[in-house]
């Protein structure tokens, strides 16, 4: 219980909350491992019994992690104060990389999109006039505040109503499914995906753990946007099919270690180079001149889109993290409690007294008279802001809201360290969420059918169960027209090509095997055992992770017993003998997730093979020694354990 210490004594940090001791929901339930005496396996190679943390559902925790596994993969030790009092924000100095901004454009996905098309959802409704008797009390409620000139005052009223009462919410705003509900009139819909099973996906597409549907939405936007971008620089006309799109499910690290070497990436064109290549070839085909060299305007213009392009990744970032920083005060999880609710509604409440007595007019002067000093003050701000610079050098840290009105309101990401934590403080650690098989279709139906009775709206029960269950005549339609889209000549040579990658993919890996065996190629050990097998041993946590350390077969061991926690590589499959290496956790100082292979590599083997890539974790201790793990099976889970054991203050990167 006293295995995580912090200087400062807050809910991200266990022990040092006894708040905390009270969330994993009642006794654990579960069985005490054989390799780590008094650690208790809570689900990890069995079932999950029960809850496991109170307050929180486990799809709700399950949807938790597994974003946290897509959002982190980078993570180093800092010291010194937290903003906020809580760890594991964005460093400063964080790069960009596209994996990067794919996970951040799905993460506002995830967060923002829907949260706002939920918000206009609900005023599609009050307008629609479907929900008659909610419609009239709004209105009225409006129209009242109008005549007594009280608007103003009754808008801080409901927010205050709605920051400080949580079961209003659900009375002024009855949930319903976002796929079933019109945008534009507030009716029910057909679901895009033909059914209704999900309750907050934008499709409705059915999904088997709670969370699923909108993330497999958040990755194919990505995706499709992509095929966007690459139409619109070879410039297709609107009569062209698109071409086969592949969508890359799951975000990892593809920055390989110093001298890291892609051999089956090489074999690959860079698609960037693919893409504009073919822009430049379309314009020579309608008639222009190729520039080459001369062109002056291509190197600028690439290196400011690529300037540019980290801002606009870090600018999402702080979209979603300040989403959720609110959610998360506004419906707290524990062991984070109340008090920057009630920090809100105690500004909220003075604002009511204020508008009350507050002239319009004097409002629409102040108002009109800061903007004209800010258009035409210019000289006396920058001098004011030097000024400012000089007394207060660190002011902008004040202007932050998780330093201020949101101080020890945590991100999801936050959250979920902060649960996995107290998962290990009670020698509990939390197990990975379950997954749907690759081989395991989708529900055919709603896994949890809806009754007229649970809707807000006023529908029947017939109308509601004609978009609740697929139309199998506009199944089968739509396959015929798949079938008939792709003729069989463009088939067999696709086939073609795909069995001549499988061919040249198989060859090198077969020869990485002989050159790590022959000559000790450092790359190609990195590369040995990258391809999932899945007639191996399974030894997948919570304290045994099958691994590779420099090609060499092995398991990673994670050991509580001695006084001092550690990780430590044993080579062979019997987990015991003298450990190659051992690190005590408390001297972990860097854990960056490392991809098996390149990202072109990635995509060549995906396709040749169709077959699951195994990733590696880089451990750095506190005199900058890293070792290198590869294949790691369940790498996420054991970098979750690496991350959630000791009491390092992590910085993302």
């Amino acid at each position: 219980m006293e295995g995580i210490q912090s200087s400062r004594q807050d809910d991200a940090f266990p022990p040092a909350n006894p708040r905390a001791r009270t969330v994993l929901n009642g006794k654990v339930v579960g069985e005490e491992t054989e390799e780590d005496k008094g650690l208790v396996d809570v689900g990890w190679d069995r079932a999950t019994a029960g809850q496991l943390v109170s307050g929180l559902d486990n799809g709700d925790l399950w949807a938790l992690i597994r974003r946290f596994n897509k959002q982190l993969y980078h993570v180093k030790a800092i010291d010194g104060p937290l903003p906020g009092g809580l760890d594991l924000w964005p460093a400063e100095e964080e790069k960009f990389a596209p994996e990067k901004l794919r996970s951040r454009i799905e993460r506002v996905y995830v967060t923002v999109v829907t949260g706002l098309a939920a918000f206009a959802k609900h005023v599609a409704r009050l307008r629609s006039w479907n929900e008659r008797n909610r419609t009239i009390a709004w209105m009225a409620g409006y129209y009242i505040a109008w005549a007594l000139n009280v608007l103003f005052p009754t808008f801080l009223t409901l927010l205050f109503t709605l920051i400080t009462f949580p079961q209003s919410r659900p009375i002024l705003f009855p949930p319903a499914p976002l796929a079933a509900v019109s945008a534009s009139t507030g009716t029910l819909q057909q679901p895009r995906s033909g059914q209704l099973d999900s309750k907050d996906s934008l499709t409705g597409a059915p999904e088997k753990y709670k969370g699923e549907a909108v993330e497999h939405e958040a990755s194919n936007l990505v995706t499709s946007l992509a095929g966007l971008a690459a139409g619109t620089a070879i410039g297709k006309g609107p009569d062209e099919t698109r071409a086969d799109r592949k969508a890359a499910e799951g975000i990892v690290d593809n920055e390989a270690p110093k001298g890291y070497n892609d051999t089956i990436g090489k074999a690959v064109p860079d698609m960037g180079d693919m893409i504009a290549g073919a822009g430049e070839a379309k314009e020579v085909a309608s008639g222009k001149k190729p520039r080459g060299e001369m062109d002056k305007t291509k190197e600028p213009m690439n290196q400011a889109v690529w300037e540019k392009a980290r801002p606009v990744m870090r600018g999402m970032a702080v979209v979603a993290d300040t989403w959720e920083v609110f959610g998360n005060a506004l419906s707290p999880t524990p062991p984070f409690g109340i008090s920057v609710r009630q920090r809100l509604a105690g500004i909220i409440a003075p604002l009511i007294l204020v508008s009350l007595v507050l002239d319009a007019r004097l409002v629409y002067n102040a108002t009109t008279f800061i903007l004209g000093f800010v258009f035409f003050g210019q000289p006396v701000l920058v001098q004011g802001f030097e000024m400012l610079e000089q007394l207060v050098p660190n002011w902008r840290w004040y202007l932050e809201p998780r330093n201020t009105i949101l101080k020890g309101a945590p991100t999801n990401a936050q959250l979920t360290l902060t649960l996995l934590r107290i998962g290990e403080a009670h020698k509990a650690p939390l197990p990975p969420p379950p997954s749907r098989g690759t081989d395991e279709p989708p529900p055919d139906g709603p896994t949890t059918p809806l009754a007229a009775d649970d809707m807000p709206m006023e529908v029947s029960q017939a109308e509601l169960d004609s978009i609740q269950h697929p139309d199998p005549a506009a199944e089968v339609e739509a396959q015929a027209q798949k079938e008939k889209a792709q003729p069989k000549k463009q088939l067999r040579f696709l086939n073609f090509v795909k069995a001549t990658a499988r061919t040249g993919v198989s060859t090198v890996f077969g020869a990485d095997k002989v050159r790590a065996t022959l000559t000790g190629d450092e790359q190609s050990k990195r590369r040995l055992g990258v391809l999932h097998d899945a007639k191996g041993e399974a030894c997948n946590g919570p304290t045994t992770f099958n691994a590779r350390y420099q090609g060499k077969k092995g398991r990673i061991i994670i050991s509580t017993q001695a006084t001092s926690p550690c990780v430590a590589f044993i080579h062979g499959s019997s987990g015991k003998g003298e450990p190659l290496w051992s690190i005590g956790t408390s001297e972990i100082r860097e854990l960056k997730k490392v991809g098996g292979l390149g990202a072109k590599g990635r995509l060549l083997v995906g396709y040749a093979l169709g077959m699951e890539i195994v990733d590696g974790l880089e451990i750095v201790d506190g005199e900058g020694k890293a070792r290198l793990c590869t294949a790691i099976e369940k790498r996420d889970e054991l970098f979750n354990r690496l991350v959630a054991m000791d009491g390092q203050k992590w910085e993302s990167w």
